[in-house]
Parts: structure tokens; sequence; C-alpha cells
């Protein structure tokens, strides 16, 4: 399983919706309103009268197989219309929460509701930049 986290200028939202429902990419959280600035030559998205646009972001939990297709269609969007900017950054997902009992749609796992990463001791998966974390339907 991957992470995906997509910043992006707020003309692009439904096209990103589209993207990931096209390819079965059924569970995000949004984070609506976010500033920030290309770090190349991106203008800055800061809300304000000299920098009114804004951008939102995305993170997206996906199979390691939709990876490369959901990259290839977020990068012809961005070429697409280059000056709106968007952005995808993949990490790898070494631990996560199933709804106990229930199959997990992302790494389509058997879940008893501990982890969706059956390969290593629970105790042992955690993401060293960040701690632990849990991502919940």
């Amino acid at each position: 399983m991957k992470s995906v986290f997509i910043a992006y200028d707020q003309a692009h939202h439904e096209a990103i919706l589209e993207i990931l429902g096209h390819l079965n990419c059924r569970g995000f959280t949004y984070l609506g309103t976010v500033q920030g600035r290309g770090s190349v030559k991106g203008e800055p998205h800061y809300g304000t009268h000299a920098w009114p646009s804004l951008g939102s972001a995305m993170i997206t939990i996906v199979a390691d197989d939709r990876i490369k297709p959901l990259l290839q269609r977020l990068r012809a969007l961005d070429e697409e219309k280059p000056r709106l900017g968007l952005r995808a950054f993949v990490w790898n997902v070494e631990e996560s929460i199933c709804p106990a009992g229930q199959t997990c749609q992302t790494c389509r796992t058997d879940q008893t509701g501990l982890s969706c990463s059956p390969d290593r001791p629970v105790a042992d998966r955690a993401i060293p930049a960040f701690g632990r974390i849990a991502f919940f339907d």
C-alpha cells in the first residue's frame, strides 16, 4: 500500500476526483483550503489580494499496482494546465487499521481489525518519520 499526497490548485478538484473514481481509488481525505507556493517556479496560493488563488490537498491510500496509472493521469492533468500547479508525493504505508472482520479494499487482505500489513508483528510496524499512523474509512 502507498499513501499519495496530492497538492493542487482548487481548479483541479473535480478532475482529480474523476481520476480517483476512474481508477477505483475510493478512500481519500480532502484537506479543503491550503496555502503554499511551488518549489521551482510556482506562484503563491495565499488567498490574499496580491495572490488570490488557493490550493487544496488530498491524501489517498492506494494499492501498489495503482500508483503508476494514478501518477500518469495526474501528470497529464498538470501538463494540460501547468500554471495552475499540481504535485503528488508517494509514501509507503507501514500500518493501518481496517474495520474489524472486514476485507480491506486497499490492500485486499482479509482483516481481523488489527492491521493491513500481516507480514510483521503489530508491535514492529511504525513509520519512522511520523511515528505511528492509522487511517480510518
